[in-house]
């Protein structure tokens, strides 16, 4: 586990994300390059497709552009998706390098799914800033915090701090 308030130089977390495309092996390659080119950390998004997405919810054009037409944004995401067991992979995989797992979550469904993985830290989205529900989750894990503020208000990182109820976290 990190101990966020410990470190004394730049931290430098390689943002996978979604760059897999849902493929586990990319995703390996992915952590393999992270190492190779020198990061600390690793970050994956979990989530569930729906929570981000419904069957009928329209693309923008940059989606549009690089997705098939009758390619619906629920099933982009749904493309998107790692397995458990894949993460599971991924984080033995990390462990095995030596370099720190981080996931970032969009839903309860999700942190569920990652409980049991011991990942080293999360990471709130800026998008999630104002969600005292899943922040409510998420500081019940006792986890290091990673917190996005991008676009956000002074009294909604303020708020989110407090609900989070945590030292160990970086903004």
């Amino acid at each position: 586990m990190i101990n966020l308030r410990r470190i004394k130089k730049p931290f430098i977390i390689a943002e996978i994300g979604i760059n897999h495309e849902g493929s586990f092996n990319k995703a390996k390659k992915l952590i393999h390059e992270a190492k190779k080119a020198g990061a600390d950390a690793v970050k994956f998004q979990v989530f569930k497709p729906f929570t981000l997405a419904t069957k009928q919810s329209k693309k923008n054009k940059l989606q549009k552009k690089n997705s098939k037409k009758n390619e619906s944004l629920y099933k982009i995401w749904k493309k998107m998706e790692l397995k458990y067991r894949d993460l599971k992979k991924l984080r033995s995989l990390a462990k095995k390098l030596k370099i720190y797992f981080i996931c970032s979550v969009f839903d309860i469904e999700s942190l569920s799914k990652i409980k049991s993985l011991k990942i080293d830290a999360l990471k709130i989205a800026s998008s999630d800033i104002t969600d005292e529900y899943l922040q409510n989750y998420l500081s019940k894990l006792k986890k290091p915090i990673i917190l996005s503020t991008g676009m956000s208000e002074k009294k909604e990182i303020m708020s989110c701090l407090k609900n989070l109820k945590t030292k160990n976290i970086a903004i």
